[in-house]
């Protein structure tokens, strides 16, 4: 286990421009292997992720400190009144695009921490993900149903150090998207780090543990968190007119039970 002095120094790469997107995403694309899987994550302004705006995104594809990079997308006007400034970075649309092939694609294996919450938010900008191979928050549930699976937890647990939380970065009143760009890549860039060790990790205890545990997060668990997600996302439609008659149909079986049981009774309560 690393110990409480070997927090990782990370050194993450801001992509601030196009042409260091076009790089990114060309080794991005190049990622292929599902053993080693590419960490990714979200950063927005709410938990609820149908009120929450895209504020940046980081990924991590090897467990050097500069092998990870924050894409800064909705950070907000920095500074005071009169030295504001406006942070660099790339619009929504050029990331959302450029990013589009490797999100979608089904032959870059990913890891997430909570995929389902990060695939609602792509969703929204009408993007797909599809190759998640580890989702660390399922696979730690599956480990032990009844210990905490927040990145902190686990983190402490697994390296013996904790990470810096949402509230001691970002201020009482604020959001995500008030937090300047190089915090938001240290905070994020911890947060994928993390994700593809826990992943690899997980896996391994996961397979040590048993192969059914295994099969039941990449055949059962995992499977049905897109699909639950599509549910989130779209609704379900409630056939009302059944319901009423299944109502009316249970109420009648219902007081014919209570005129049997008064009957054996042989008084009315």
């Amino acid at each position: 286990s690393t110990k409480k002095d070997e927090v990782p120094n990370l050194k993450p790469q801001l992509i601030t421009n196009i042409s260091e997107l076009e790089i990114l995403v060309q080794r991005l694309m190049n990622c292929h292997d599902p053993l080693q899987p590419i960490a990714l994550d979200t950063e927005t302004t709410h938990l609820n992720p149908f009120k929450a705006e895209l504020v940046g995104i980081g990924v991590c594809w090897g467990e050097a400190p500069n092998e990870l990079a924050y894409l800064p997308i909705g950070h907000q006007v920095q500074g005071n009144l009169t030295k504001a400034k406006t942070p660099i970075q790339l619009p929504l649309e050029n990331v959302l695009t450029a990013l589009a092939p490797w999100l979608a694609s089904k032959d870059n294996p990913k890891a997430l921490q909570n995929a389902k919450y990060d695939r609602l938010i792509f969703l929204r900008h009408g993007l797909p993900l599809r190759g998640v191979v580890m989702d660390t928050l399922l696979a730690d549930y599956l480990r032990d149903a009844n210990a905490k699976h927040g990145l902190d937890i686990m983190s402490e647990r697994e390296f013996s150090f904790t990470p810096l939380s949402f509230n001691e970065l970002v201020g009482k009143g604020e959001t995500f998207a008030n937090v300047e760009i190089e915090a938001a890549s240290l905070y994020c860039g911890m947060d994928v780090h993390l994700t593809r060790r826990i992943a690899l990790r997980l896996k391994n205890k996961l397979e040590e543990t048993s192969s059914e545990l295994i099969n039941l997060l990449e055949k059962v668990e995992q499977p049905l968190e897109p699909v639950l997600a599509q549910m989130e996302a779209t609704g379900i439609r409630i056939d009302t007119p059944y319901l009423k008659d299944l109502s009316l149909e249970l109420n009648k079986a219902l007081e014919k039970i209570e005129e049997q049981a008064h009957a054996i009774a042989g008084v009315e309560f």
